[in-house]
């Protein structure tokens, strides 16, 4: 019921954000992305150790000052501060309670700071645990966190989501289903990150 009512809130909007999102990947020159944030707010005061997340609700203005910046610079793309914003990460800071304030009041900061000059990319990273037999994660429970997070970010208004940084291709795959499931209409961007070794480009996973 929720999700339905989340499309019939959401869906005309959706298509017409997708078009405009199709349109600018597929033409003209490259999309320019804003920079980092975690380290950006590091410089600001965030402690070390401590979740860029948090800032979110304790210091919306920091965060909402790093994306002005980005926008002001010409960022055709301003990503949410929700890179860990997952049940699994949050649990950590014991943070888990207030997932569904975190992930809402990133999307606003992000188009409060960028209004109509860039899309809004929400931020979705791995869950910061491995699969068994080299962790507990299971496909299962990686399902559960990402479909909780999608199901956020998609009805606070995102143009499009962006996963980021994963390691795990099964895991990066996981969380693509997640969004196509919950989010149909609204796009995706997948970004993994390789190392370099003498046999090539691979994930930490060892997945080329």
């Amino acid at each position: 019921m929720r999700l339905g009512l989340w499309n019939w809130r959401c869906a005309c909007r959706s298509r017409a954000v997708n078009d405009r999102v199709q349109k600018r990947f597929k033409t003209g020159p490259p999309v320019l992305f804003d920079g980092a944030i975690g380290s950006r707010l590091i410089s600001m005061g965030l402690p070390a150790g401590k979740a860029p997340e948090s800032w979110v609700i304790e210091h919306p203005e920091r965060i909402r000052k790093v994306h002005a910046e980005y926008a002001s610079a010409g960022a055709e793309v301003i990503t949410t501060c929700s890179f860990g914003a997952n049940r699994m990460r949050l649990q950590k800071g014991g943070l888990e309670d207030q997932i569904g304030e975190i992930n809402r009041c990133a999307v606003q900061v992000a188009r409060e700071a960028a209004g109509d000059r860039s899309f809004i990319a929400g931020d979705m990273g791995p869950t910061g645990e491995f699969f068994q037999p080299h962790g507990e994660l299971t496909e299962k429970s990686a399902e559960r966190v990402f479909q909780e997070q999608v199901e956020i970010l998609a009805a606070a208004g995102i143009d499009f989501f962006l996963l980021e940084t994963h390691y795990d291709l099964r895991e990066a795959s996981i969380c693509l289903s997640a969004c196509k499931a919950v989010a149909p209409e609204i796009p995706v961007g997948v970004t993994l990150t390789f190392n370099s070794t003498p046999r090539g480009f691979f994930t930490v996973m060892g997945n080329p």
